[in-house]
């Protein structure tokens, strides 16, 4: 019977560099994943329009944006339905049944401006 060979330590250690870029690298992955699966809930929806709401009225000086509801995979298109902005009396100024955002992930990376036309 021949003996098992032993791994030597600068073997072990670039086992250990490679299982810690793994790590680095597949970690923000899986977050992401998970972050766009729960945005695809209707619990995820909510929390994302309530947030939207926050932000916007934050800076909104006595005006309030209102967000019926909030639908889309996040990604590629985000849809805005009964979407209402008031002054500080409560009068809308702007009423929409639906707003359909759609963006186009490759452009984000290239220089220019894009008007409607699909994103081939």
């Amino acid at each position: 019977m021949e003996p098992t060979p032993s791994i030597t330590p600068a073997r072990r250690w670039l086992r250990r560099i490679g299982w810690a870029l793994l790590g680095l690298i597949g970690t923000p992955i899986v977050l992401v994943g998970l972050l766009l699966l729960v945005l695809q809930t209707s619990w995820g929806a909510e929390q994302v329009r309530r947030l939207i709401e926050r932000q916007v009225n934050a800076q909104l000086q006595g005006g309030r944006l209102e967000i019926g509801a909030l639908r889309g995979n996040f990604v590629r298109t985000l849809a805005l339905y009964d979407l209402a902005l008031r002054d500080t009396a409560g009068r809308a100024l702007l009423a929409l049944d639906s707003l359909e955002i759609a963006t186009c992930p490759r452009r984000c990376f290239s220089t220019g401006v894009y008007t409607c036309g699909g994103c081939a």
